[in-house]
């Protein structure tokens, strides 16, 4: 067996392995269950986030959203953070930054030191 031989079966080998990861992933988030309870219809929205405590707000926690709908926003980020009130300012694509009271309602670790949260937004319809 000559040595492009072995060099083939192994990228072969490596690309099977890719493959089925690849499949063992889909699989998983295909099966995965969620129980939708919002009411409003939820957009992707991967945008820049800084949260500023109501009462603190000297400290900011930086996030990326993830998701927003009329009455709140979905983060991700690399720190915990408690629920309660904070001024979430989103950079929004057109360059006009929006600040937003909000309500962080949930947060909870989604492995290697990320944290997924769910903010309502304070004062909305």
């Amino acid at each position: 067996m000559g040595l492009m031989t072995v060099l083939s079966g192994k990228k072969r080998t490596q690309h099977d392995e890719i493959n089925r990861a690849i499949e063992r992933i889909i699989t998983e988030a295909s099966t995965v269950k969620h129980v939708e309870q919002r009411k409003e219809e939820r957009y992707s929205f991967s945008q820049p986030v800084t949260l500023e405590g109501e009462n603190a707000p000297m400290r900011q926690v930086s996030a990326f959203s993830r998701e927003v709908s009329r009455s709140g926003i979905g983060l991700l980020h690399f720190e915990q953070i408690m629920p309660g009130r904070y001024v979430a300012t989103i950079q929004c694509p057109d360059g006009e930054p929006a600040r937003i009271p909000t309500e962080i309602l949930w947060c909870r670790p989604c492995g290697q030191g990320w944290f997924l949260s769910g903010g309502r937004f304070l004062n909305a319809e």
